[in-house]
């Protein structure tokens, strides 16, 4: 039997390493990765059919009572799909060459990556079918960086390239004679150009000065055929030409920057604050382009590193981003299909306490307090963002045993509580995240003088099962609400002849 929600992923990579002299070195790998994944399970309910009320006690039509200890019924629809299986294989292969002279060292980094997906995914009443998903894509970079007394630099250019080609369709059912609902096939090709530097200066014993430019130059063309409803036509791939074809493309320039400093007033003590302009980039959708978004970020913060015994370790950071443009995707009309639209401004602040303490010799205990983030977007009436968490706790110890010449073995727990939030940025009721907790239990052993380790993880959402999606999917005239769970536990185990934490 296979779980919603399961995951498999494998893979291997095999590197050749060369060190030369006069500082040259040569690093290549080649890798193949094969992930097996299955989407959780939809429960899904329409709003505008007669007839589909969950009834008084939430009995009828699919219904189920969600809490039947509680006074009010809490109807929500039982799930509908059965798991169905996502594949993706990927192809990579990645070279670096370095050379580390007298006070600069000069890097040379390339990669190559081909992936290929195939995926059926059963909605509430429709299934979703890729036909054709691959992506190439190919990055180079070329920089140099060295330390000069008190100056610390890096500069660079970079280029990267991606080609995407994808034929997918909406079918109501797998059958013989099967209607397409609709059937799109995008053909994209996105270029980047970049160059960058960054630098850091010593002013004093206590001060660091920070900056960093980047010049920024996009691409991107494609085209997006729409081949409509197709009657009848059997769940195969169409083989005639799309009607309509829409060509599309958009350029984009950037000069994102920072500047930040280190303030050092002890040895155990830092305060540091930066300043930066970040952005997303724009491209195209189905039927239209949309521009980036960019976003000015605010941040400061202390940290106390004293590290006697008994006395605590405390971290404090307080930011605040400014998002203009912000994107938003949204699937209005099934006809066309999902669109990206610059919906409107936000605003991101938070503060975030951080507290260690050494209760017992080797055992650290971790408390945390994240009250992230307070949103404000006006022009959706003030709604706060998908997935905006406004509180987090977290708690935690990591105990280590030392076991002589044979090793240490250090287990772990920490437990995380998430206040409520909402899983679509329409802030529907039907929508809303309730808080959750979340319980990690952990085992790993190192050998002594030796750099490999086994690591043993396991992770439950305590009693809750909370929602990875929930939101409205027009996908015909009915108003249909569709829900899917998270996994409510995962199991990870880890040999490695380095470093399961790498």
């Amino acid at each position: 039997m296979v779980h919603s929600g399961t995951v498999d992923n494998r893979g291997v990579r095999a590197t050749i390493a060369l060190l030369l002299p006069d500082g040259l070195s040569f690093d290549l790998s080649r890798e193949y990765g094969h992930d097996e994944s299955y989407v959780p399970a939809f429960a899904s309910h329409s709003f505008n059919v007669a007839g589909r009320e969950p009834g008084p006690d939430c009995t009828k039509n699919g219904f189920v009572d969600a809490a039947p200890l509680i006074p009010d019924c809490q109807c929500i629809p039982l799930p509908q799909t059965p798991p169905t299986p996502k594949l993706r294989d990927s192809y990579a292969v990645r070279g670096e060459i370095e050379c580390d002279g007298s006070g600069a060292t000069v890097t040379d980094l390339g990669g190559y990556r081909f992936t290929d997906q195939d995926t059926d995914l059963a909605l509430s009443d429709d299934a979703s079918r890729e036909f054709d998903n691959t992506v190439d894509t190919m990055g180079h970079e070329l920089r140099i960086g060295g330390v000069n007394s008190a100056f610390t630099y890096q500069a660079g250019v970079f280029f990267y390239q991606e080609k995407g080609d994808n034929l997918r369709s909406l079918i109501p059912f797998i059958a013989p004679n099967a209607s397409l609902i609709n059937a799109f096939a995008p053909a994209t090709k996105s270029l980047s150009f970049a160059g960058f530097r960054r630098a850091e200066c010593i002013q004093s014993d206590q001060l660091t000065l920070m900056g960093g430019l980047r010049s920024a130059i996009e691409r991107r063309e494609g085209i997006f055929g729409n081949y409509g409803l197709r009657f009848i036509a059997g769940p195969v791939a169409p083989t005639t030409s799309p009607s309509p074809i829409v060509n599309l493309e958009h350029d984009n320039e950037q000069l994102p920057w920072l500047a930040g400093m280190n303030y050092t007033p002890n040895a155990d003590a830092l305060v540091s604050g930066k300043v930066s302009i970040g952005y997303k980039s724009g491209g195209f959708g189905s039927v239209g382009p949309y521009e980036p978004a960019t976003k000015p970020a605010y941040e400061a913060g202390a940290k106390s590193t004293v590290v006697d015994r008994g006395q605590p370790i405390g971290n404090f950071r307080w930011f605040h981003h400014d998002y203009t443009d912000l994107q938003a995707a949204l699937l209005p009309n099934p006809a066309i299909g999902q669109q990206i639209f610059n919906a409107g401004d936000a605003t991101i602040y938070g503060l975030e306490v951080e507290g260690t303490f050494e209760v017992t010799p080797g055992d650290n205990g971790l408390a945390d307090r994240d009250p992230v983030p307070a949103v404000v977007q006006p022009d959706l009436s003030r709604n706060t963002l998908p997935r905006s968490v406004r509180l987090t706790i977290a708690a935690g110890s990591d105990p280590k045993s030392d076991i002589g010449n044979s090793g240490v073995i250090s287990a772990g727990i920490r437990s995380r509580i998430k206040s409520s939030y909402f899983l679509d940025i329409f802030n529907q009721q039907s929508s809303s995240q309730g808080s959750f907790s979340r319980t990690e239990l952990g085992l790993k052993y190192e050998p002594a003088f030796e750099n490999r380790s086994m690591r043993g993880l396991a992770r439950n959402r305590g009693a809750s099962q909370p929602s990875a999606y929930a939101s409205f999917v027009a996908a015909r005239p009915d108003g249909r609400f569709n829900f899917a769970p998270r996994r409510p536990r995962a199991l990870m185990a880890c040999a490695s002849a380095t470093n399961c934490d790498a």
